[in-house]
């Protein structure tokens, strides 16, 4: 506790079998603390990977274990019950804080009072910008979202530009946006308790949309601020629970145009039901001829690993990749995927003072 009693931060992780990546992800945010004091909540949803290291690593963390998974919804509500604090900050556990931007995002959201939510710059693995800011989605948006194979193609399209507000940021300059990523974001606690926690309908997706667009509607403002910034290891908890993620997906995607949809286009909705239904069709299609084609290459290459076992030199880089993928099916239900993970981590490491580095570019006043 700091002197006087006062916390300004409240920080919020739900885990869920990301508990290497968690780790990180707490160095990270004492890091970018800078001695400051804040109150760190992590709400794990029954995970099976040890997750009470965290309390011999960080013993100052409040860890509560669920004994089932409740979403993400539901678990940050929980966490919410708990603080206190004025600010608070939602963050996955397979991301990194930045240095400074914490201290950073707190500035900001104190000198402007019209703020309810900030999310800051989010980078890929590959130090990318992820489409963390955006429009409020339409029916265009399936077609032309973040990761819609349209935007994949035609990246510069108008409508993907609409959507994804990302797009228009000079990188430095606050912007007003729809609504931020909830894979990080900066709350105000008197927006929240005008407008009420998140809404445990959503089991996970859209429903930081949602939280936004109940902000905006109430006349508060979400900003997207590019000064501040985190690294973003997308999907190891969802990557684990594909086929529900999937699921989950379109289900909170019709959950969220049923809530905001007006009662004159009713008769839109069996539309929309058959679209979400169709592109869920089509994405798990997709999956399934990933799979199919990665259970291929790991029986050729354990394969070719068996019948020259003192050649292995000579079949190459690729022939090393999949050797690693084909000892870890032995142990592991998806085994790329554990694969990822592992090398994940090892970046996260590796990374460390080159992201302090860079952090502390970003920060300097321009």
């Amino acid at each position: 506790m700091p002197d006087g009693g006062i916390i300004l931060l409240d920080i919020i992780i739900v885990n869920y079998n990301s508990t290497d990546h968690l780790l990180v992800c707490l160095r990270s945010i004492y890091k970018s603390l800078e001695g400051s004091y804040a109150e760190i909540f992590v709400q794990d949803n029954a995970s099976k990977d040890n997750v009470d290291c965290v309390i011999d690593r960080f013993p100052e963390v409040n860890l509560t274990k669920n004994k089932s998974n409740l979403g993400f919804a539901k678990a940050v509500n929980q966490a919410l019950k708990q603080g206190v604090a004025p600010y608070v900050l939602l963050v996955n556990p397979d991301s990194q804080v930045r240095p400074g931007a914490l201290k950073a995002m707190l500035s900001f959201m104190k000198a402007r009072l019209d703020i309810a939510i900030l999310g800051p710059k989010i980078l890929n693995s590959d130090g990318s910008v992820q489409g963390s800011a955006r429009s409020f989605p339409t029916f265009l948006t399936g077609l032309f979202g973040r990761t819609s194979l349209l935007t994949r193609f035609f990246p510069n399209n108008r409508f993907s530009i609409a959507n994804i507000r990302t797009t228009l940021s000079d990188g430095i300059s606050p912007i007003e946006v729809d609504w931020v990523s909830g894979a990080c974001m900066m709350i105000r606690r008197s927006a929240i308790n005008a407008v009420g926690n998140l809404d445990e309908s959503f089991f996970m997706y859209w429903e930081d949309a949602d939280w936004c667009r109940r902000m905006t509607l109430r006349g508060w403002k979400v900003i997207y601020y590019p000064k501040a910034s985190i690294t973003h290891h997308i999907g190891v908890s969802s990557n684990q629970l594909i086929w529900r993620t999937i699921w989950e997906f379109h289900k909170s995607s019709y959950l969220l145009f049923s809530k905001y949809t007006h009662s004159k286009f009713v008769l839109l909705k069996p539309f929309a039901i058959g679209g979400l239904g169709f592109r869920y069709l089509l994405i798990i299609a997709l999956k399934l001829m990933s799979i199919a084609n990665e259970r291929i290459l790991l029986t050729l290459f354990s394969s070719l690993k068996l019948l020259f076992p003192d050649k292995k030199a000579k079949t190459g880089h690729l022939s090393k990749d999949y050797d690693v993928m084909a000892d870890s099916a032995l142990l592991e239900d998806e085994p790329v995927n554990a694969a990822i993970v592992k090398s994940d981590v090892d970046r996260l490491e590796a990374n460390d003072q080159s992201m302090e580095d860079q952090s502390q570019k970003d920060l300097m006043p321009t």
